[in-house]
């Protein structure tokens, strides 16, 4: 009886909703642009917290600034309200759920979010950690809308801490580039360094540290929050960063001259018609000019069913970062060795490529991914298969398609994820590496080859919100949900995520380690394990290695072919 009374008590505390009275509103705060009001949310027992939704960060990046860098926001008179979610940058939005927020979209979409507590605690005096959230989406999609709202403020902020969420240009406006001044690229990280600086600029106005900054973000946010890591030109802007499910590898950086040809593509199906095409100067002035003339939700729409286009000639169409010249200056490999020296969270889900699967021809699709996210590399695809894959087991047993699906794991998310942790464990602030592990079957996940953990599974737990159904949580969640945002408020707070006074020790990550410890996260069996991922990404070294030679046989064995073939035609000229 009494056990029963404290799960239901814990579930309607940690999960209380805001009182539904009419709107109540902060004291206004005078940020670099203007006094700003936000709206109130009150969770009885757990506080208050303040909500400042929509306030500009940059103008609008329109007409002939499309494309172009960020500028800082105009300031405005008086004193605005910012009770609801600024306008999102243009994507195409899809089978939109009723419980999620309505869109708006503008091309005037710069803008933050800011969730702060509203204490009235005598005790705590002292500036709070800054928690700065990227949303992911491939680059393509999103806004900070998808993570919500209430839940953030209730979940996180009520924990002392500040959460700020943050609107990015993304697709065809976050990355089109002609690699020059006309489009130099970056766009959508640009952004989100103007973010940065808003951050850093107002943060005391909102009760905030500005020397205690945490960046994080997820799937594509984490990619975009390493990127951010490597870049020269965001170094001081935060002090600790947490990518999610998501890492800069080679998948995730491109020349500019591979978007420049999508884009030239697009452009000529759009109606372009460049004067003289062999000029490449010309062309590029004549080709930003186009693009920016085409109404932006054409552009939108476009870019995000370009697959069906066949565009980039492979039936394939990415815009990802670039290298340039700045932002992202020189080869990976130099990005990777001069990454700021800040303390690191990271991990994954359990199975990330589940997300991607439906239950019909797990295998076939499984061949499919591994060779397209190997950049069409079929042979380290199959040998990767064939290594990590028992096709003596049933091809409808979900242990075959766990295998399946963990190896499309590891090429898209678990191998970078990896080598991301290990590089950072060279420098002398902790790495804290985890794996995702808890997930609970909906009537929404039924439609994928089996059940558990996937890209995705561990943002309602952090953010109380899931894109595809409602969340209504019971204990499970709860315990779940308290762990996990225990977890990253401690680390925002003290650059550890285990806090100050905590039982449960998470070791970091040795600069030693060829096999690094990891936290498992789960209800009730959350615990630190000594190998990450079983030791599968030590076997992707065996796995390179073997596809390495196989290459170096059939190179040698062609050019001994030849040779063999040349010497014979003289030998037989020599006799005739």
């Amino acid at each position: 009886m009494h056990s029963a009374w404290m799960a239901v008590t814990t579930i309607v505390f940690f999960y209380s909703r805001p009182s539904a009275d009419a709107l109540t509103l902060t004291a206004p705060v005078k940020t670099t642009h203007g006094r700003a009001q936000g709206k109130v949310y009150d969770f009885g027992a757990k506080g208050k917290v303040g909500a400042f939704m929509g306030i500009p960060y940059g103008r609008a990046p329109d007409g002939e600034f499309r494309f172009q860098k960020p500028r800082p926001a105009r300031t405005w008179r008086g004193q605005r309200r910012f009770t609801q979610y600024g306008p999102a940058c243009y994507y195409l939005a899809q089978n939109r759920k009723e419980h999620m927020p309505p869109i708006r979209f503008d091309e005037d979409c710069l803008s933050v979010n800011v969730f702060t507590p509203l204490n009235d605690d005598s005790n705590v005096k002292s500036k709070l950690p800054i928690m700065v959230y990227i949303h992911g989406g491939a680059y393509v999609m999103g806004s900070s809308a998808t993570v919500g709202d209430e839940g953030i403020a209730r979940i996180l902020a009520t924990q002392n801490v500040i959460v700020v969420t943050l609107n990015y240009r993304t697709g065809i406006f976050g990355f089109f580039t002609t690699g020059d001044s006309n489009a130099p690229g970056n766009q959508a990280l640009w952004d989100m360094r103007l973010a940065l600086q808003w951050v850093n600029e107002n943060a005391e106005v909102f009760g905030g540290d500005k020397k205690n900054i945490m960046l994080f973000g997820q799937s594509a946010g984490g990619s975009a929050t390493h990127a951010l890591l490597m870049s020269p030109t965001t170094k001081g802007l935060f002090h600790k960063a947490a990518p999610m499910s998501g890492s800069t590898g080679e998948n995730g950086i491109t020349q500019p001259s591979v978007i420049r040809s999508q884009m030239l593509n697009l452009a000529k199906y759009l109606g372009f018609k460049p004067t003289n095409e062999s000029s490449t100067k010309d062309t590029n002035i004549e080709l930003v000019s186009f693009m920016r003339q085409v109404e932006p939700s054409k552009l939108a729409l476009n870019g995000a069913l370009s697959v069906n286009y066949n565009y980039s000639g492979n039936g394939q169409f990415k815009l990802i970062p670039v290298y340039d010249n700045e932002f992202l200056p020189g080869t990976l490999e130099k990005l990777k060795a001069g990454i700021h020296d800040v303390p690191l969270l990271t991990g994954n889900t359990e199975y990330e490529a589940l997300a991607f699967f439906g239950k019909e021809n797990v295998y076939e699709a499984a061949i499919g991914m591994a060779t397209y996210y190997t950049k069409g590399d079929s042979m380290l695809a199959k040998t990767a298969m064939d290594y990590f894959v028992d096709k003596s087991l049933p091809k409808d047993s979900v242990e075959f398609m766990k295998q399946c699906i963990l190896v499309v794991s590891d090429i898209i998310f678990n191998k970078d994820i990896y080598s991301l942790a290990l590089q950072s464990a060279q420098k002398k602030n902790p790495v804290y590496l985890y794996t995702f592990k808890y997930f609970k079957p909906t009537p929404a996940t039924q439609r994928y080859p089996f059940q558990g953990a996937m890209h995705c599974s561990d943002l309602q737990y952090l953010f109380g919100l899931n894109e595809n159904e409602v969340y209504e949580p019971d204990l499970d969640d709860v315990i779940v949900s308290d762990q996990l945002s225990t977890y990253f408020v401690n680390f925002a707070k003290f650059s550890n995520p285990n806090g100050q006074n905590s039982e449960q020790k998470w070791e970091p990550v040795s600069d030693e380690a060829t096999k690094p410890q990891y936290m498992s996260i789960d209800v009730n069996a959350t615990q630190l394990h000594p190998v990450f991922m079983d030791g599968r990404m030590e076997k992707w070294n065996e796995i390179n290695q073997q596809v390495n030679s196989a290459r170096t046989f059939t190179r040698v064995s062609t050019l001994l072919l030849s040779m063999y073939s040349f010497s014979g035609a003289t030998t037989q000229r020599m006799f005739v």
